[in-house]
């Protein structure tokens, strides 16, 4: 007999166009035994301006015999634009024989279609679906429209587990989707409530799991099930504080397996754990987990026991198990840490801190590699111990990092010291107990990158001691303390230059401007020469020493304007510096005479360099002012009395209250480079062979021609001939011979006077003065001396020879 059903009339739609009531489904989904039933009503094209027909389903309860419909839990939306998420819709029956009916829902245009697997629950449906993808099912070809039709549930292969076919009209197919068996695989744990970690030793407690699986009843059973079961200890820490032996004898913190489970026969382990030494966090529960899955089955199928006692009709193949996942497979157990504080809440202490900084530096070097040593102290001055007790440390971190930390005397241990944005961290008791106190030594360093550069005039430390549980009611003042160190600049700054020169026939540099022999006539004579010249004046500026100069100005004078000529003798002057990159200097052609070295013949313009950059300890800084001449106007320069072009540069500070010199102890700040001006007289040119050449053969030309003249003079005509004795020199006058003394000028006189050189004249003896000129008349006959030809008188040496032995003197 049918029993009477009284319908609402007021259901209807929340959208219009929505097609709400496009399928129905009935189905027990809450396993109640009364006479009632659950409808689930879809409307497909459901949707909003920015999600289109996404889709949505209705549950509501049915009850029969005048009750109506009431909705059962909130709808149920689509998850995809243009999905069409309830455009087909099937009653399943129980598919995982769990005593709660399941549905179909599609989704066939949500991608290329996806099929959603509902599970009911005494609250309705469950929100978390399987999800069947178009993508998943193994056919040939693609799969399109994936659910646009869906069967109700059949149990195809007799494994008392129903199964369903889905259509795909875009595709031309349908699929036969077969449900897995579903097995129960259930975990427990069993340890300690709490344990006490006043002490600072290493403590431990047990602790038991076991991992059981069971079957849906009428359903054959798996004789051995392969079961993977995992224990995570401290699951919510990152760093487990927990740790046990492994299966390999190793301290771990995870212990995974695979065993073999018959049904309703549990396996189970018992093991010891043991908690790390040192850690920090001593307030939070211990979270301890124990999780089963099975093995997975997608590449390698597992090996059954024993076989089901009905295989599959038709030859379908077997399948395999699956998790119920209505029923977790992990148990979670915790393990309270107790305080024992004295005061109540005992779970809750509250120490009384007291910092104090015992020892530091008066000041430090700017820049220096030299340790930062801060020595500091916390005291516990209350009854009840203090938990995670830490130090934070500050200072200024973009100057000084944390090196590291040495301990003085402690009466708990120090669990170490770490950097943070602020400064340092360390963690000095966990606890701390009560009336107890620690002393460290913290160690600063400055950074390499950026130190300290002199004009902060003091950085600032301070410390401040923390605890869990806070700090005792009113006594918080001192748990912080600061100290101001000041800081001392020490730097040794020097500048030197140096002169480069190169012409566009030389381009190698050199310290001078040589100009050739010769080329003055040339300019004069208005002849071409040698056209460009570059100058330039290179400075190094140097920080020899630890502290960092800030934002150093350099100011160079450099010489450009000829003052006798009245021309620019530099040209197109340019200045740079180069320090972590090259940058322009700014230059000021104002004709500086004063600040110029050689102001009276030559004026400077001024250039300024701007260095932004800190000058590190041994840093260099490089900066060159160049710029262009000619030979000619160089020339005409040094012919005026320039012989020099000098620069001089100078340092000063800027962007801070300090100069230079309050970074310097030796520090040369000043320099000079002269670019000096050469007028050569003679190169070191090789002389051609032809010059040479020329030269002898004209000089030989010349020498004969002067010979050949001299010749016909008769200035190699020999008149005398001289013999030296120690009387003097009588000159034989040549005359002829006649041989027997005849001829017409045998009687005629042959002598001449005699001469006495003047070398002669003081080693000649004494002479009587010359009797009176008169006739002389020869004694001898004349035949005595016609016949004897010419002849000398000569004296003998050592001899005096008479007077009379001579003859006269001829006028």
């Amino acid at each position: 007999t049918a029993l009477p059903i009284s319908l609402n009339p007021g259901l209807v739609g929340d959208q219009f166009g929505a097609m709400f009531g496009y399928a129905i489904v009935v189905a027990n989904l809450d396993g109640d035994a009364s006479l009632s039933s659950e409808i689930v009503v879809s409307a497909p094209y459901y949707g909003s301006l920015n999600k289109m027909n996404t889709g949505r389903i209705y549950v509501y309860k049915l009850t029969l015999g005048g009750g109506g419909f009431d909705p059962l839990g909130d709808p149920i939306d689509g998850r995809a634009a243009g999905g069409l998420f309830g455009l087909a819709m099937s009653f399943l029956g129980d598919i995982n024989l769990d005593g709660f009916h399941d549905i179909a829902v599609s989704a066939p245009f949500e991608n290329n279609g996806v099929v959603y697997i509902y599970n009911g629950y005494p609250g309705g449906l469950r929100s978390a679906p399987q999800r069947i993808e178009s993508e998943s099912v193994k056919v040939p070809g693609s799969m399109m429209s994936f659910g646009f039709a869906v069967s109700r549930g059949d149990d195809v292969d007799e494994n008392k587990y129903p199964d369903f076919v889905v259509g795909a009209y875009q595709s031309n197919n349908a699929v036969l989707l077969r449900s897995r068996p579903v097995v129960i695989v259930t975990t427990t744990m069993e340890t300690i409530q709490s344990i006490s970690l006043l002490e600072n030793t290493r403590q431990t407690f047990n602790l038991s799991f076991c991992v059981k699986y069971t079957n849906r009843k009428n359903v054959d059973p798996i004789s051995n099930l392969k079961v993977r079961y995992e224990l995570i200890l401290d699951k919510n820490n990152a760093v487990s504080r927990l740790e046990t032996t492994g299966f390999d004898g190793k301290p771990t913190s995870t212990l995974t397996s695979e065993v073999d489970l018959t049904p309703d026969v549990p396996h189970c382990y018992n093991l010891t754990v043991s908690i790390k030494q040192n850690i920090q966090d001593k307030s939070s529960r211990f979270v301890n987990v124990i999780s089963a899955r099975l093995p997975d089955y997608t590449n390698t199928p597992p090996t059954l026991a024993a076989p089901p006692a009905t295989p599959p009709p038709l030859g379908l193949p077997l399948l395999y198990p699956v998790l119920d996942i209505a029923i977790p497979s992990s148990t979670e157990k915790d393990v309270k840490i107790s305080r024992d504080c004295p005061a109540p809440p005992a779970d809750k202490c509250t120490p009384d801190l007291i910092s104090t900084i015992t020892e530091f530096p008066d000041s430090v070097i700017a820049g220096s590699e030299t340790l930062i040593e801060i020595s500091m102290r916390v005291e516990n001055n209350f009854s009840e111990a203090s938990f995670r007790t830490q130090v934070i440390i500050q200072f200024p971190t973009q100057n000084l990092v944390y090196i590291n930390y040495t301990l003085s005397m402690t009466a708990a241990p120090l669990l170490g010291c770490s950097s943070h944005e602020r400064g340092a961290i360390c963690d000095i008791g966990n606890p701390l107990p009560d009336f107890s106190q620690i002393t460290l030594v913290v160690s600063l360093q400055q950074k390499l990158d950026n130190p300290l550069i002199g004009n902060e005039g003091s950085i600032t430390i301070s410390m401040n001691a923390t605890s869990e549980d806070g700090d005792y009611s009113g006594r918080s003042a001192d748990n912080f303390q600061e100290k101001s160190i000041e800081v001392v600049a020490r730097s040794k700054l020097t500048l030197t230059g140096l002169s480069l020169v190169t012409a566009d026939d030389n381009p190698d540099p050199r310290p001078e401007v040589i100009i050739p022999p010769g080329l003055l006539g040339d300019i004069l004579a208005r002849k071409p020469v040698p056209n460009r010249v570059e100058i330039a004046h290179r400075y190094s500026v140097r920080n020899s020493d630890s502290t960092t100069v800030p934002r150093v100005q350099a100011e160079i004078f450099f010489p450009y304007y000829d003052v006798k000529n009245e021309v620019n003798l530099i040209k197109n002057i340019t200045a740079e510096y180069s320090l972590l990159s090259t940058r322009p200097c700014s230059i000021d052609l104002n004709r500086d005479a004063a600040n110029c070295p050689d102001g009276n013949i030559i004026q400077c313009a001024l250039v300024t360099c701007n260095v932004e950059e800190p000058l590190i300890r041994f840093g260099f800084l490089s900066i060159t002012v160049k710029g262009d001449a000619t030979l000619e106007e160089i020339t005409r320069f040094a012919s005026a009395g320039g012989n020099l072009a000098s620069s001089a540069a100078s340092l000063k500070s800027k962007g801070t209250a300090k100069t230079v010199a309050d970074y310097i102890l030796e520090s040369v700040v000043d320099s000079q480079v002269s670019t000096r001006i050469v007028m050569t007289i003679q190169t070191n040119e090789c002389v051609q062979i032809w010059y040479i050449v020329v030269s002898v053969i004209g000089s030989l030309l010349i020498l004969t021609v002067v010979i050949i003249i001299l010749y016909s003079c008769g200035f190699f005509k020999m008149k005398h001939r001289y013999d030296m004795s120690e009387g003097g020199m009588i000159a034989k006058r040549e005359g002829p011979q006649d041989g027997g003394g005849a001829g017409a000028g045998a009687g005629q006189e042959r002598f001449s006077r005699v001469v006495t050189p003047p070398a002669l004249a003081s080693d000649l003896p004494e002479k009587k003065a010359p009797p009176p000129a008169h006739d002389y008349e020869d004694p001898r006959p004349a035949s005595s001396h016609r016949n004897s030809g010419a002849r000398e008188y000569v004296a003998e040496p050592g001899h005096r020879r008479s007077q009379t032995s001579l003859p006269p003197p001829v006028d």
